[in-house]
């Protein structure tokens, strides 16, 4: 029983060695991602940033001058007359309503750097999400891989033995099956790992790498409410749509303001032998009468009051998710840490233990296996609330303003 115990320890510390060899030679860890992937893309980023200030910097400029040149000339009885005009017009405006559409544009652009850098925070958390996934599902397949190992071994001991007369045809058939059982589960969160893997690699780009680091965040994520509100891309983009709308309903109601267009020139009069030249000037005056800008204010400061509101619901939807997200996370940790606490408890895992008594005579092969099982059953359910908590962490690193 001694030669069993050593033959069915070492190849699945071998296996596990081999794993965690073949991790570090082309390990990616979670920084790398995220470097990665936003390296790949940040070039829409800024190409959204510019076309924004590039809106604003559009926006409420003055009209451009208009230069006017005529001539006229006439055949008369007396004599040719010609008349020569050069005019240089610019309208003016005298309301301030220029200068309160620069400034709307400027807040709108600001508005959607803002949204800008939520689609950036959402990237990232994606990233993320897919990051520990694959490393979950990587997990998941090292321990259904250890326990396959482990049973192939027990199985083809227990072959021999059958073979010798030393076992039973029950214990090799309930092996065997088991052995079918969990090399289906294997197969399959093998190939889940994989496809993990791959929805990564589509993400970031690059080389491929397996996935390395610690499922279970170490600490719980803290966020006060007062930075969250005053640093939220989100509620940053419906505070300058507001003020940009208060600007633009400002603008339309000074439409009630008359435009002014000032012109100066140049008059060149030969006539009849006779040649005069001087100066004009000339002021015209819009006369705002039909379109006094009423229902563009009136529009524009309904849309103002709404993203207020907006504004409103957002940061009380936002403290919510924020305090559930802490309890959540909490809670997960707390889960998860009483399984690893589990698994951790005393010098043997329970297999180990198993082992030995198995091989004192202790316990029957399916005691053994169910040994075997319910070790394996436990390592998966400590991945699961791992990646439980480590999603919830990732929500809230999204929330936070990040280097």
């Amino acid at each position: 029983m001694d030669r069993l115990r050593i033959d069915m320890r070492l190849p699945f510390l071998s296996f596990l060695f081999l794993c965690s060899f073949a991790l570090q030679a082309g390990e990616l860890t979670e920084a790398q991602a995220v470097q990665r992937g936003m390296v790949r893309i940040q070039e829409i980023f800024d190409a959204q940033r510019r076309e924004a200030l590039g809106r604003a910097d559009a926006a409420g400029r003055w009209d451009n001058p208009e230069i006017e040149y005529s001539r006229e000339a006439l055949n008369l009885s007396d004599g040719d007359s010609e008349e020569r005009f050069l005019w240089l017009r610019q309208p003016i405006d005298p309301s301030g309503r220029k200068g309160l559409q620069r400034e709307a544009a400027r807040q709108q652009a600001r508005a959607e750097i803002a949204r800008a850098e939520l689609n950036r925070r959402d990237l990232q958390a994606d990233i993320r999400l897919r990051f520990y996934r694959a490393l979950a599902a990587a997990d998941d397949a090292r321990v259904a891989g250890g326990y396959r190992q482990r049973l192939e071994q027990l199985t083809g001991f227990t072959r021999e033995r059958f073979e010798a007369g030393d076992a039973s045809r029950y214990d090799l058939m309930r092996l065997e099956r088991e052995l079918a059982l969990i090399n289906s589960e294997w197969l399959q969160s093998s190939a889940a790992a994989q496809a993990a893997r791959n929805r990564l690699l589509a993400l970031i780009g690059g080389e491929p790498a397996d996935p390395a680091g610690r499922l279970l965040p170490l600490a719980t994520e803290t966020i006060a409410v007062e930075d969250l509100l005053r640093q939220y891309p989100g509620l940053q983009a419906l505070e300058a749509e507001a003020e940009s709308e208060s600007l633009s309903a400002e603008a339309a109601r000074r439409k009630k303001w008359p435009e002014l267009t000032v012109g100066v020139g140049r008059r060149e009069v030969e006539e009849a032998g006779l040649e005069n030249d001087g100066n004009t000037v000339s002021l015209s005056v819009e006369v705002p009468v039909f379109d006094r800008g009423q229902g563009e204010a009136q529009a524009a400061a309904s849309r103002a009051r709404q993203r207020r509101l907006d504004y409103e619901l957002a940061a009380a939807a936002l403290i919510a998710d924020l305090r559930s997200a802490l309890e959540s996370l909490d809670a997960q940790r707390r889960a998860a840490q009483s399984l690893e606490s589990a698994l951790s408890d005393g010098a043997m895992s329970l297999s180990a233990i198993a082992e030995e008594a198995y091989q004192a005579g202790e316990l029957s092969t399916m005691e053994l296996i169910d040994a075997y099982r319910s070790e394996m059953d436990l390592r998966r359910r400590f991945i699961e609330r791992a990646l439980d908590a480590r999603l919830t962490f990732i929500e809230l690193q999204r929330l936070r303003e990040e280097p």
